[in-house]
């Protein structure tokens, strides 16, 4: 066991522990974000180009003028007035249902438009924090900023004070083996509902699962 290293280990414990609920909500963010992001794509793969829209209201309108008073078209000779007066009546029918259509697909997709861009926003702000935060670290040397999620801490130092680990790389290295082996055992879904679970093994899949989030999010963060 390596004392050095494990005394410090403790020390970014707890320097980083204080900051536990901005790194929670982080995450937190960061998954709300996934999913904004894939609420918007889905809304605009699947709406409607506006050609069809105007092409389906085209083929509604126009016939349903015909049904609502087919008396006002047999009693009307087929002069270009009369034509026109019906072009007319399509477009300034077709154009008001067009353009509530229009306004409420770009309202929907606005609105998460721009919950999307406040939480990306308030996600940035807690990261540039914490990367201050650390960098007034005393031993910011030890651990890249990625790797200073609470969590992740607490599992090196299980794996040193276990003695499956000398130094931090080789629990560093022993972490992303387990990691790679719960993924291989355990499907997205499932890892999500073990942090409900009471048993000890399942909650440490879990918190493996959180920190490689964290460590995710962390890493990006330093790269951008």
């Amino acid at each position: 066991m390596n004392n050095e290293n494990l005394n410090q280990l403790n020390k970014a414990l707890y320097y980083f522990g204080k900051k536990t609920p901005d790194y929670n909500q982080i995450i937190f963010l960061n998954n709300n974000i996934e999913i904004l992001k894939k609420e918007i794509n889905y809304s605009k793969k699947n709406s409607m180009s506006k050609f069809s829209i105007l092409l389906i209201l085209f083929l509604v309108v126009s016939p349903s003028l015909f049904v609502i008073n087919p008396q006002f078209y047999l009693q009307h000779d087929y002069n270009f007035q009369f034509i026109l007066f019906i072009i007319i009546m399509d477009f300034v029918i077709i154009s008001f249902i067009f353009a509530i259509i229009n306004y409420s697909k770009n309202s929907k997709i606005g609105k998460l438009n721009y919950k999307y861009e406040h939480l990306l926003a308030e996600k940035y702000r807690l990261l540039n924090s914490l990367y201050q935060y650390y960098n007034s670290f005393e031993y910011s040397e030890l651990l890249p900023f990625k790797y200073t999620f609470p969590t992740f801490i607490t599992i090196l130092i299980t794996y040193i004070e276990d003695y499956r680990a000398t130094t931090i790389t080789d629990a560093i290295n022993l972490y992303y083996d387990e990691i790679h082996k719960q993924n291989m055992e355990y499907s997205q879904n499932e890892i999500k509902n073990m942090a409900k679970s009471n048993n000890k093994s399942i909650k440490r899949a879990s918190n493996w699962a959180t920190a490689a989030t964290a460590i995710s999010v962390l890493g990006l963060f330093v790269k951008q």
